[in-house]
Order: structure tokens, then sequence, then C-alpha cells
């Protein structure tokens, strides 16, 4: 009967190291999952406000497509963007291919490059320099790509 009870109280013991390796494990795992995205970039001062796709170029078929300012708008704030677009680019070998709306955004760094995501979805390479904005979606934090398109957009 001792012996019984011996076995059983070590049973015992082993299945609450068991129960404590267990649970020091997942918090080991949680705590090292939930870390904070470095490279997510602050907002930056210099793209804040309307901006104009004015080209789009690039894509399967290779198209080059001029747009009157106006007609596709980027209205970026600290938070959101908002995508407004009229009548003239819905349709044709140059329409948009944009959804109009507002969207969440927000940019990544990856080796001194920024990268514009809206929506959770990578759009490229941005690029701000004499008063223009390039979004290049052919090169992404993935790697580089091809037939993808390239915004131009101004102020």
């Amino acid at each position: 009967m001792i012996r019984i009870l011996q076995f059983s109280n070590i049973k015992f013991k082993l299945m609450k190291t068991y129960q404590f390796l267990f649970g020091l494990l997942f918090l080991s795992i949680l705590v090292v999952s939930c870390s904070k995205d470095d490279d997510v970039l602050e907002f930056p001062d210099n793209i804040e406000g309307v901006w104009s796709v004015v080209e789009k170029s690039g894509g399967f078929a290779g198209v080059n497509c001029g747009y009157e300012k106006g007609w596709v708008t980027f209205d970026f704030s600290k938070k959101k963007v908002e995508i407004g677009i009229t009548e003239f680019v819905t349709t044709g070998l140059c329409e948009i291919g944009i959804q109009e709306g507002t969207f969440d955004y927000r940019f990544k760094e990856k080796n001194g490059d920024h990268f514009l995501l809206i929506d959770g979805v990578e759009w490229g390479l941005i690029e701000e320099a004499d008063g223009l904005i390039t979004v290049d979606g052919n090169i992404k934090t993935s790697g580089n790509g091809a037939d993808f398109f390239v915004y131009t957009l101004q102020q």
C-alpha cells in the first residue's frame, strides 16, 4: 500500500512539473510572437495633404497614361488616406485600377527604402522628390518584380 502511495505521489509531482513547463513554454512563445513591428515608420509631414495621380505606367501591357490633376486624388492625413476618383479614368486601357474610399495606411522601412501599405496591402517603394511622389509597385519589401504599375503623384 505504501508503494502505491509513493508511486501515485511521484506521478502527481511529475504531472505538476509537466504542467509548469508547458505553461512556461506557452508564455515564452506568446511574449516572443507579440513583438512590436519595428520597421513601421512615423508619418512624414511632407506627404500630408492632397496629391493627384498624374501618371500611371508599366503593367503587363506597358501602358503610359497621363491624368489631369484632380482626376484621381490621394488625401493623406495622419491616420487615413482618402482616395477620390472621377468618371474620366474608370474605363479603357488607362483605367486607374484603384478603389475609391477611405483607408488606413502606413509606411515600412527596409534597408533604408520606404514602402507604402494601404489597408495592409503593400503598394511598393515610395519616394518623394521635387514635389512628386513615386510609388513603384515593382519594388517591394519581398523583392523586385515586373508587370506592376508605377504611379506618379503631384501636390
